[in-house]
Parts: C-alpha cells; sequence; structure tokens
C-alpha cells in the first residue's frame, strides 16, 4: 500500500471575518500531490482537520474538526472571539486506502512558545516516594475552574490523578515585563501540563521567540522564579527542573529543601503576596475560627479543614525568612 508524502505545509489567515464578529478563521495548506516515494498520488487524497486549544496537543478523536477534499477551511467557533481561549490546528493528508501523513506544523491564532517545567510544592511532596500527593483529586476536591482568574480555564472533567492547579508566567529577560500567563495543572511526579493532564510540553500563547525567566505560583505556596532567562521557541520545549537545586530558583530564600536532593516552593503565603508572615496568619486565622473545610488556602495539610496543624507549617515557613523574587 501507498502512503501520502509526510510534508504539508500549513498556513494561518489571521484576519477573521467580520459579519461573524471575530469568529471565524481560515486556515489552507498546500496540496499533497506525491506519495513517500515522490511518485505521483493520483488516486485522491482527502484532509484531516484538528483543533485544540494548546499548540502541543496529539490529533485524535478527541479534537477531530473535519475531513475535506479542499486545501482551505473557514472554521467558525465562538471560542475564537474569546481573548482567554486560542485555538490551534494541525493537518493531515489521508489516501483512499486510509494511510494517513505525518502532522503539518502546529499554527494558531496566536503565537505561542513552549517549555517543559517540573517543580514540588512542599504541601504536597513525600521524600519517601519523591512524589506528591494525589489526595485532591481521590477525594474529588479539585475544582474544574482553575482558581486563578487572570488566566481562566475551565474543564469538563479533572484528568485522572492530579495535585492541584498552578498558575505559570513568562517574564522577558531584556526588560522584566511579564508577557504571558496560563494556567496549568500539576502531576505527581511535578510535571506541569496541559488541560490534558499528560502534555508536558506546554504552551504559552501571545509570546515569541525569545529569553525568559519562568515563574510558578500557586494558591497557597510562595510563587518561585527560574535563577536565569533562558530561550524559549515553538520549535522545541525547553527542559527547566526546579527541583534539582536550591541554585535554580531566583533569590536567596526563594525556595524549600525537601529532601537530600529536591527543592521546591514554600506553603504558607496563603494572601499571595510574595512573603509568609503575620498578614498569612491573619488569613489562616479567620478560616480557622470560621470552621472553613475544603479546597481552601488556609489548609496546608490537606485533610480539607483549617486547624492548628496547618498553623505549625505557617509558623515554621514563616521563621525562615522565605520571601519571592517574582514580579
Amino acid at each position: 500500500m501507498k502512503r501520502n508524502i509526510i510534508f504539508i505545509h500549513l498556513v494561518i489567515f489571521l484576519g477573521f471575518f467580520r459579519e461573524n464578529y471575530g469568529q471565524s478563521v481560515t486556515i489552507s495548506w498546500d496540496a499533497v500531490t506525491n506519495d513517500v516515494n515522490d511518485s505521483p498520488e493520483s488516486d485522491g487524497v482527502y484532509y484531516n482537520i484538528y483543533c485544540e486549544t494548546f499548540p502541543y496537543f496529539t490529533p485524535g478523536a478527541d479534537n477531530f474538526l473535519v475531513a475535506t477534499l479542499n486545501t482551505q477551511y473557514v472554521h467558525t467557533d465562538s471560542r475564537l472571539a474569546d481573548p482567554n481561549v486560542h485555538l490551534y490546528y494541525i493537518v493531515t493528508a489521508v489516501d483512499k486506502w486510509g494511510n494517513q501523513s505525518a502532522y503539518s506544523e502546529r499554527v494558531g491564532e496566536s503565537e505561542y512558545v513552549l517549555a517543559n517545567v517540573r517543580i514540588f510544592l512542599q504541601t504536597f511532596y513525600s521524600a519517601a516516594g519523591d512524589t506528591m500527593s494525589t489526595r485532591l483529586y481521590r477525594e474529588e476536591r479539585l475544582p474544574l475552574v482553575s482558581p486563578y482568574q487572570q488566566a481562566p480555564v475551565t474543564l469538563s472533567s479533572m484528568p485522572q490523578d492530579m495535585v492541584d492547579w498552578v498558575l505559570a508566567e513568562l517574564v522577558r529577560g531584556a526588560d522584566s515585563t511579564v508577557v504571558a500567563r496560563k494556567s496549568f495543572l500539576i502531576t505527581n511526579a511535578g510535571r506541569i501540563v496541559e488541560k490534558d493532564g499528560s502534555t508536558a510540553q506546554i504552551g504559552f500563547p501571545a509570546a515569541g521567540d525569545d529569553d525568559y525567566y519562568i515563574v510558578v505560583r500557586q494558591r497557597n505556596h510562595l510563587a518561585v522564579m527560574s535563577a536565569s532567562a533562558m530561550p524559549l521557541s515553538a520549535a522545541i520545549a525547553s527542559e527547566y527542573d526546579f527541583t534539582s537545586a536550591s541554585t535554580q530558583f531566583a533569590g536567596d530564600h526563594g525556595c524549600k529543601q525537601l529532601s537530600q536532593t529536591r527543592w521546591g516552593m514554600y506553603c504558607g503565603d496563603l494572601n499571595q503576596d510574595g512573603i509568609i508572615n503575620a498578614l498569612d496568619y491573619d488569613q489562616w486565622l479567620s478560616a480557622a475560627s470560621a470552621g472553613s473545610t475544603g479546597y481552601v488556602a488556609g489548609d496546608l495539610n490537606l485533610d480539607s479543614q483549617v486547624t492548628t496543624e496547618d498553623y505549625v507549617m505557617w509558623y515554621n515557613n514563616a521563621g525562615a525568612g522565605a520571601v519571592s523574587t517574582a514580579p
């Protein structure tokens, strides 16, 4: 059986149709005319189009958009008008025997860069297994809506065995400007992943190839920033492992040693102001006095309550002089 050639050049036109109020976009690609042996493909080819809300997705039934004989397609979708959602596309060619080509390059309504980031959170971390607890997931306490209103994401269902939500930002090295931020999930191995729970090549929309510091925030942990700016691009997901050394973190008091070989984020910054101090105690006291339960910032030991056990964790970190250098 023949296979189609493996190269498809894909283009997206960024001019939206006014009559659809910014809800349509046109994508086009070069026709496949030869098979992998460079012989003319005369038996007919059709094209599968896939669409997802993050760039490094794997085409499949869940993100299949349409099949077409044409080399251009107008996609109308209300999400295209949502500034908090960015759509990305892949096209494949299929011959009459059902043989499918390799993927086209990925394009979207916004440029992007990729990164592969690993971080541990003190509250969840266990040195015995060098892993993080998925207790919130197992007890069905993880919300389907990201707690970070500045980068909203809503899921229809929570992927299996997630730890929690995190917010990641890119800070441009040249001028310290925050150019991108996005809500992600984090796995028990410390991998920050896309909303599917498995894609570790995370995409930051509206960011072009450049050198960036990576910032990670979590709802009751002290924000951290990478010690140096690193080159990021759409071509490859550069890796940054915060967990491997204290020198991976910016600042002298920005990370917590979790074991002999692991470092991570301090818990206890309940009000997210970049320092663990009496203001966080005030928030803990208010929640404890109110009998707050569930997915709340004051619950540092994951038992769904705000108690003196959480106070002890805050107290120990407050005395360590932990301060974030994230902007």
